[in-house]
């Protein structure tokens, strides 16, 4: 599920710049969407990852904050994948910003300092299939055995 879309971007990037950051075609000419497509899933497996642990993923419908954090996280993304083509290979400063607060809230999230507004997953208390859970108390190598060694 995609966490942010097309036109959360434009609020950050005009229409040309968006055109320019994923047609890969020279003259560039449309927004590519595969690129576009991909730069989000890429973001919002970051968003997952911090997220994991605490709630139940995919988010679904997903909170504002977790959309304005995605498109920052892709925005920025987006420009860093054309360094060449930048004046001084780097990013702009709001850019980089946006980038910065939407890891630090990330990890705020992450930590429960800042909430979602939406119920927070229950950790999944059943043995997993690949979980080891051992009944014998019974050592296998004793004293004994050992000091034969």
């Amino acid at each position: 599920m995609a966490y942010c879309a097309l036109s959360d971007l434009e609020r950050r990037l005009t229409r040309d710049r968006l055109i320019e950051l994923t047609d890969d075609a020279v003259p560039p000419s449309s927004v590519d969407t595969d690129v576009l497509d991909a730069e989000i899933a890429a973001a919002g497996e970051v968003v997952d990852g911090y997220l994991r642990d605490r709630y139940v993923l995919p988010l679904d419908p997903v909170p504002g904050l977790v959309r304005e954090i995605t498109a920052d996280l892709v925005s920025y993304r987006l420009w860093t994948r054309r360094p060449d083509a930048n004046a001084n290979g780097e990013a702009p400063k709001n850019l980089e910003r946006g980038y910065d607060t939407a890891l630090r809230l990330l990890r705020e999230i992450q930590a429960g300092k800042v909430t979602l507004g939406v119920a927070a997953g229950q950790p999944d208390s059943a043995p997993h299939a690949s979980s080891v859970r051992v009944n014998d108390r019974r050592r296998v190598f004793g004293e004994d055995t050992l000091e034969s060694f």
